[in-house]
Formats: structure tokens, sequence, C-alpha cells
């Protein structure tokens, strides 16, 4: 089977464990921090840029206004505020050439829940780009 083909198939089956375990990440790496209460992270196969551009844009799309990013080679943070005045982070650290781990927090205080909207959200604009490669 071409590996254009199979590549869509297998982020279906990724979208699908990340559904049921929206907390899900890559085993830590020297270097990287232990998973917080109250944020939600998943990793994406796309490369860093491509996941940054889509993740700026998804804040803006959701009516977050972006009130701070840092971006290094490889990692990055993006911060914001909804309209109801509430804090926005979501961190993005490169795991190789075309995976990309992305954490959400939402609320000074981590909403949970708000955190796995966002990566949902998020998750769909990856399939998205994926699929408009795959053709």
């Amino acid at each position: 089977m071409n590996a254009y083909r199979m590549f869509p198939v297998c982020f279906l089956l990724l979208l699908g464990l990340a559904a049921c375990a929206p907390n899900y990440s890559a085993p830590l790496r020297p270097g990287t921090e232990a998973p917080r209460s109250g944020v939600s992270t998943a990793v994406y196969p796309l490369p860093f840029e491509t996941m940054w551009d889509e993740t700026t844009t998804l804040l803006r799309d959701q009516g977050i206004a972006i009130t701070g990013q840092l971006k290094e080679e490889g990692r990055g943070t993006l911060k914001g505020r909804t309209v109801e005045q509430q804090e926005v982070t979501a961190e993005l650290l490169s795991h190789g050439a075309n995976d990309t781990a992305v954490t959400t927090q939402v609320g000074p205080v981590a909403d949970r829940e708000a955190a796995n909207v966002l990566q949902r959200a998020i998750a769909r604009r990856a399939y998205n780009v994926i699929m408009s490669h795959a053709r």
C-alpha cells in the first residue's frame, strides 16, 4: 500500500486513541517534564513549523487573543486570553523531524476539560492538514 495512503489511516487510529485518552503523551525524553495535572498533551505527526502555524491560527479562530509568544528552535510557547479573560497556554515541542507535541492549558488552575476541548480542535486541524497533503 502506498505510504501516503497508509499515513491517514494510521493518523485516524491515533485520533481514535486520543479521543479515548486525550492526555496521552509520548514517553518522556531527557530534559522533559512529567505531565502536569489539568493540562492536555498530544503528539502529532507533523513538523514543528507546521504545528506552530496551525496552532496559532486555531487559537485566533477560537477567539483567543495572542498575548505573547516565544519560539526557539524546535520549541515554543503561545500565550493568550479568551473573551472571558481566561489565560490560555499552548506549548509545542519538536520530537524529531515529523513529530510535534502540543500541550494545552486553560485558566490559572488548569481547567482539564477546556484544555481537552482545545486539544481536540488542534487534532482536527492537524488531521485536515494531513489529509490535504495525502491527495
